[in-house]
């Protein structure tokens, strides 16, 4: 069985064990970064499949500007997470160009679908087709 590398990017107490958890037993192999610039020098060491960034990171930089920098630095899709689900945060979240934005609480399996959806999509798009003889 296949397994893809994916990173949670969460500081929240908790937080990341129940991310780590829940995708703990499918075909995915987690990994978490506690700020946001931990999580580019991974990214930048690590080829993952997947990113989750939760945007209401407390640190610098925040989770807006860590899922800018993942849109702008690397190609695996990347899906904004938070508590907040005003107006603001779903525009301040669009502007950084997520695949995919969900805010909690949210049921595990969406995440878990979304997630192999766009490593799905990702994957097709990014693997080379064999030529047919």
């Amino acid at each position: 069985m296949t397994s893809y590398p994916i990173l949670l990017v969460e500081d929240a107490f908790g937080s990341p064990d129940f991310l780590r958890t829940l995708f703990l037993p499918g075909p995915f192999a987690p990994d978490a970064a506690r700020s946001g610039l931990e999580a580019l020098r991974r990214a930048n060491d690590h080829p993952y499949s997947l990113v989750i960034v939760d945007v209401d990171l407390q640190c610098e930089p925040d989770g807006f500007e860590t899922l800018e920098w993942f849109g702008r630095l690397f190609t695996m899709p990347a899906i904004g997470i938070s508590r907040q689900g005003d107006a603001d945060t779903r525009l301040r979240a669009a502007r950084a160009f997520p695949s995919a934005f969900l805010t909690w609480p949210f049921e595990g399996h969406e995440l878990l679908e979304l997630a192999a959806h766009l490593v799905a999509r990702h994957q097709a798009a990014t693997t080379p087709r064999s030529e047919e003889h």
